[in-house]
């Protein structure tokens, strides 16, 4: 999975690369000014790791690029390319510093999926067949108009059919970061706009948090609470996660505590393929336990003697926290 970091220039964009990834945003090519990888930090980890003392802690990650297609390197008539290189990314981390200029960039993003459904109903209406996808297209173009996003539009399963090919701008998934800046008031009819509209969003002073990322945790939260804000790296990652639809499941032994990714509603066994595929395929059956009912014993023994442990076929749906032991023929 991939993430962008967008907005105007000066918003704080590089600062938010520099937190999630904890190094400076360089390496990039085009309008990808740097690349790298954020820690999906889960304090269900570091608290197992404790209990375990394993050899190897691993949070999950995701890659990263600032992208700076809305910054320094916008140009109006080069809007359809850098609309199509946005179509690579799972989420998009939208950095504002405030109303105005999240709908500059919310302009730009609605404009380039009207001037799609523009060219696809011309040649629609060109050819003179297909009804329905004319209908429906002539709806997306009114809906756009009307400044609503894509993500926002109530698609029947037979719109699905006709839009199958398309990526719209509007419709990946968002996480708005609302950059407050010293000395600065947030807005509280800005934080009240994207309530009404439904954002993921989170409020930080980008820069306070860098300056204390050499902080232990503990003294982090204490500093930033000092200055008037809740610490903002954790709520970034659970609305990256929200976001994407995503969940953790955990493995825990020795060896390695781990989290792995997976998308909302797999089974247990398709999430034994996100360990290896021989899991997958010679899938037997799975020990598990959530993470909340393991720290009422904090141990694997206790718990089974206690018939905490559960034995699971392969259709059983993945929840999140599950501490999950894969049993396999392979």
């Amino acid at each position: 999975m991939k993430g962008a970091i967008i907005g105007s220039s000066g918003v704080g964009k590089s600062t938010l690369f520099k937190l999630l990834t904890g190094v400076e945003s360089r390496g990039g090519k085009g309008y990808i000014s740097g690349i790298g990888q954020a820690i999906l930090y889960d304090r269900r980890v570091e608290e197992l790791s404790r209990i375990y003392n394993p050899r190897k802690t691993t949070h999950a990650t995701l890659e990263i690029h600032d992208f700076d297609g809305f910054g320094r390197l916008w140009k109006e008539e080069k809007t359809g390319e850098i609309v199509q290189t946005l179509n690579q990314y799972d989420v998009l981390l939208h950095v504002t510093t405030g109303i105005r200029d999240f709908e500059e960039i919310e302009y730009r993003l609605l404009l380039s999926d009207l001037r799609v459904v523009e060219k696809r109903l011309e040649m629609l209406k060109k050819v003179g067949r297909e009804k329905d996808a004319i209908t429906l297209f002539e709806k997306l173009k009114e809906h756009l108009e009307s400044e609503k996003p894509i993500s926002s539009f109530p698609f029947s399963e037979q719109d699905k059919q006709y839009i199958q090919n398309f990526t719209f701008a509007t419709a990946i998934p968002r996480v708005v970061i609302y950059n407050i800046m010293e000395g600065q008031e947030p807005d509280t009819n800005f934080i009240e706009y994207l309530k009404k509209k439904g954002i993921l969003f989170n409020i930080s002073n980008l820069l306070l948090e860098v300056e204390a990322l050499s902080l232990s945790g503990d003294e982090r939260r204490e500093l930033i609470k000092e200055y008037g804000f809740e610490p903002a790296f954790e709520r970034i990652i659970e609305n990256i996660k929200k976001a994407l639809n995503i969940i953790a499941f955990l493995t825990a032994g020795e060896k390695e505590v781990r989290a792995w990714i997976i998308r909302k509603g797999l089974t247990v066994k398709q999430a034994a393929g996100k360990i290896h595929s021989d899991l997958e395929r010679g899938f037997v059956r799975a020990e598990v336990i959530h993470y909340d009912e393991f720290m009422k014993v904090g141990n694997m023994k206790r718990a089974r003697e206690q018939g905490m442990v559960r034995l699971e076929g392969k259709d059983y749906i993945v929840q999140d926290g599950d501490i999950i032991l894969i049993r396999s023929s392979i």
